[in-house]
C-alpha cells in the first residue's frame, strides 16, 4: 500500500514539474515576442524618421538648385539673349536706377531696381505662361482690376495699408506671358504705381 502510495505521489510530483516547465517556456515565448514586437516598432520608427529627414533634404535641395539657377548679366541685351524672350516698355523711377538684370534661362527675366545704396526699391518679372510669378504668398485682401483701355487689364494687389503688387497676362505671338511688378522700400502712391503698370501695359 506504501509503495502505491509513493508511486502516486512521484506521479503528480512529476506532472506538477512538467506543468511548471511548459509554462515557463510559454511565459519565455510571449515574452521573446514583446520584445520583438517592441524592436520592429523601433525600427519602424526610425525608418519613417529617415524618410521625413530624406524629404526634406531633397526639398532643401530643389531650393538651393532654384536658387542657384538665376544667372545675372551686365545688360538687358544679354538677359533677353538669354531668357529667350524679350521685355518691352520698362520703367525709369526715380532714386531707382541702378538696375539688376537675372535670367532663369528659358523660364523667367527679372530686373531688380536699386538706389545708389544697394536698397531693392522694386522688382519686375516677366515669364512664359500664365502663372502668378510675383513671389508674393502673403494674403493681400485688397484686390483692384483696371482697364485702362490697353490690351492687358492688371490685377493690383495689396493690404489697407498700401498697393504693391501688379500682375497680369499679355498675349505675344500668339503666346501667353506673365508679368509682375512687386513694390519693395520704393514710396509710390496708388496712382503712381497704376500710371507706372499702365505704362508697361500700353
Amino acid at each position: 500500500m506504501k509503495k502505491i502510495m509513493t508511486i502516486l505521489l512521484m506521479g503528480a510530483l512529476s506532472m506538477a514539474l512538467l506543468a511548471g516547465c511548459g509554462k515557463g517556456k510559454e511565459d519565455s515565448t510571449v515574452g521573446e515576442s514583446a520584445v520583438t514586437e517592441e524592436d520592429s516598432s523601433k525600427e519602424t520608427a526610425s525608418q519613417a524618421e529617415t524618410e521625413v529627414e530624406t524629404e526634406a533634404e531633397s526639398e532643401e535641395e530643389q531650393m538651393v538648385g532654384l536658387a542657384n539657377s538665376w544667372r545675372d548679366l551686365e545688360t538687358l541685351e544679354e538677359a533677353e539673349q538669354l531668357a529667350g524672350f524679350t521685355i518691352e516698355n520698362l520703367p525709369l523711377v526715380e532714386g531707382y536706377d541702378q538696375l539688376v538684370y537675372r535670367v532663369m534661362p528659358g523660364a523667367m527675366l527679372e530686373i531688380i531696381y536699386k538706389d545708389a545704396d544697394g536698397n531693392e526699391g522694386l522688382r519686375i518679372r516677366k515669364a512664359p505662361g500664365d502663372e502668378d510669378i510675383s513671389g508674393v504668398y502673403d494674403e493681400l485682401p485688397v484686390t483692384l482690376l483696371y482697364d485702362y483701355e490697353i490690351p492687358y487689364t492688371p490685377m493690383i494687389n495689396g493690404n489697407d495699408e498700401r498697393m504693391y503688387v501688379a500682375t497680369w497676362t499679355a498675349e505675344e505671338n500668339g503666346e501667353p506671358y506673365s508679368y509682375s511688378v512687386v513694390l519693395d522700400e520704393i514710396e509710390l502712391t496708388e496712382d503712381e504705381f497704376l500710371n507706372l503698370v499702365k505704362k508697361m501695359c500700353s
